[in-house]
């Protein structure tokens, strides 16, 4: 028995994030070789969402709990503003840098015509936005150069969005955004996809500061009910029953498509926080808790696992998708000593 507010620093959450980063992975490297999810395997079990969507938004849950705590404990807008873009901007540039410069010429990408439109790759870069290069991964299901970092402009928009509603002090009232983040979802889910992205376009730069307006509400969502478990931490307690209630809850919704992301947001919140609250204290919270490598093997999870699969593709699936795990989880663990902490000691030092 406990609450989720009791899961301290010295939690498990590190091991899950970790865990999701390596979920997407498995999932991206069945679809990039096969061009589909014939044979993803939540796909294949529930019909419904894939392990990378799975991994994606219990990634925004986490990040909803995590965020509006760093939101509460800043001293200033200005200082939480600046812990998360020096949290999420070095690692990302490097990656994006490396995947243009590096990467893309050597598969399939063409050297003059990416020095060519440098400028608005670079301003891509700038704004969060996954890079488009034509011609990379040729007879690979997915030809982008790093398709999954498409999701890191609707996390910093998130980012945004705590700002907004603190300063409305709307935190103080976390039934609105638990109803919040139900209508999201109730759009998501209710309103016709072509309508959703549609509506986009009327807007100028929508993709630039929106996105998609259905991956905005689905995305949104899960991270506000991520929000709600922090704001009412001293409250939702963690039992055993809980825990079982909360799985056969989960397992229920991810047979049913419009069920499926409020039902990982929900459930699998609860399963999350319980996780984190019962690995607290033990050899679990010491992985990926001081060194946090999940970032970087997310950032580089589907370039190295696309170039594997273009370069040797004779190699079995499941032996290619175990040798990019390994790659990424050793580019993350470069990524976070060699240009993400550094980067959050030096601005500690500013």
């Amino acid at each position: 028995m406990g609450k989720v507010g009791d899961i301290g620093r010295q939690n498990a959450l590190g091991v899950l994030r970790l865990a999701f980063a390596i979920l997407v992975i498995v999932s991206h490297s069945v679809e990039m070789a096969d061009g589909n999810r014939s044979r993803e395997p939540l796909t294949r079990l529930f019909g419904t969402i894939s392990f990378g969507e799975l991994a994606v938004d219990a990634f925004f849950v986490i990040s909803g709990y995590l965020i509006v705590a760093s939101y509460m404990a800043s001293d200033t807008v200005l200082s939480y503003l600046k812990k998360r873009c020096i949290r999420i901007y070095p690692g990302f540039i490097v990656a994006s840098l490396i995947s243009l410069l590096v990467v893309a010429p050597l598969v399939g990408g063409s050297w003059p015509a990416i020095i060519g439109r440098l400028p608005y790759h670079l301003s891509t870069i700038a704004a969060l936005q996954y890079l488009e290069i034509p011609g990379t991964f040729p007879g690979l299901g997915f030809s982008d150069i790093n398709g999954a970092v498409w999701t890191i402009a609707y996390e910093f928009r998130c980012y945004l969005l705590v700002i907004a509603l603190g300063l409305a002090g709307i935190f103080r009232r976390p039934a609105i955004v638990a109803a919040a983040a139900v209508s999201m979802m109730a759009a998501y889910v209710l309103a016709p996809d072509t309508m959703l992205r549609n509506a986009g376009y009327v807007l100028p730069f929508s993709r630039l500061w929106m996105g998609w307006l259905d991956v905005t509400l689905r995305l949104t969502s899960l991270f506000l009910v991520g929000s709600c478990f922090y704001l009412w931490r001293d409250r939702i307690v963690v039992s055993v029953g809980g825990a079982v209630i909360a799985a056969v809850g989960l397992l229920i919704a991810l047979c049913f498509a419009p069920l499926a992301e409020l039902g990982v947001g929900i459930f699998g919140g609860y399963l999350i926080f319980a996780f984190a609250l019962w690995g607290r204290g033990t050899i679990l919270s010491r992985i990926n808790n001081r060194d946090d490598i999940s970032y970087g093997t997310y950032l580089y999870g589907w370039p190295i696992g696309a170039a594997i699969l273009w370069a040797i593709p004779a190699l079995p699936l499941w032996s290619a998708t175990m040798l990019a795990i390994l790659a990424s989880t050793g580019a993350g663990w470069a990524s976070w000593r060699l240009v993400e902490k550094p980067a959050i000691r030096w601005s500690a030092r500013r």
